[in-house]
C-alpha cells in the first residue's frame, strides 16, 4: 500500500443550483458557436446582458464552464476582466465603467478575444517608442543600427 493510498479524496458535490432554460439554451448555443468555429473559422459572441438569467444561472453557467488557465485584466476606460473557460476556446468578458458598474458581459467562443490583440497600427507606433528608447537608454546600441526606418 502507497502512501497515497491513505489520502482521503473527497469530491465537491453539485451546487444546488436551478438551470433554468436560458442557461441551458446559452449552453446548446456555445457548442453551435464552436461547430460553426470549427466549420468556417468564424468567431462567435453571447452577450449576457441581454438575457434575462437570474444570478443562480449565472452561478451555473461559471460552475459548469469552470475556469481555465489564462486570465486577462485591460484597464482602458474601465477594467475588463477576460478569462478562458475551462472549455478551451471558450472566453468568459467583463467589462465595467470606471465606477466599476457592469456594463456588458459576454461569452465568446474565439482562440482569443478580439479585444486582447493589437492593431498592427499600435505595433508600427510601438516600434518607434522603442526605437526612441533604446536611442536614448542604449546609445550605444543606436549606433549599432536602430533607426528610425522601417526595415522592410
Amino acid at each position: 500500500m502507497s502512501s497515497l493510498d491513505a489520502i482521503t479524496i473527497e469530491q465537491e458535490p453539485w451546487p444546488e443550483f436551478e438551470l433554468g432554460h436560458n442557461a441551458e439554451a446559452i449552453l446548446m448555443e456555445l457548442t453551435e458557436r464552436q461547430q460553426h468555429y470549427l466549420s468556417h473559422g468564424e468567431s462567435g459572441a453571447i452577450d449576457l446582458r441581454t438575457l434575462p438569467l437570474s444570478i443562480a444561472e449565472r452561478e451555473k453557467l461559471r460552475y459548469i464552464l469552470g475556469h481555465g488557465e489564462v486570465t486577462i485584466t485591460l484597464n482602458s476606460c474601465g477594467r475588463s476582466d477576460i478569462y478562458e473557460t475551462a472549455i478551451a476556446g471558450i472566453w468568459w468578458l467583463s467589462h465595467y465603467n470606471e465606477e466599476g458598474e457592469l456594463l456588458a458581459e459576454q461569452l465568446e467562443v474565439t482562440p482569443l478575444p478580439a479585444i486582447v490583440a493589437t492593431d498592427r497600427s499600435e505595433i508600427a507606433l510601438a516600434q518607434q517608442l522603442l526605437r526612441q528608447r533604446i536611442k536614448t537608454e542604449l546609445p550605444q546600441a543606436a549606433d549599432e543600427g536602430v533607426n528610425d526606418e522601417t526595415d522592410c
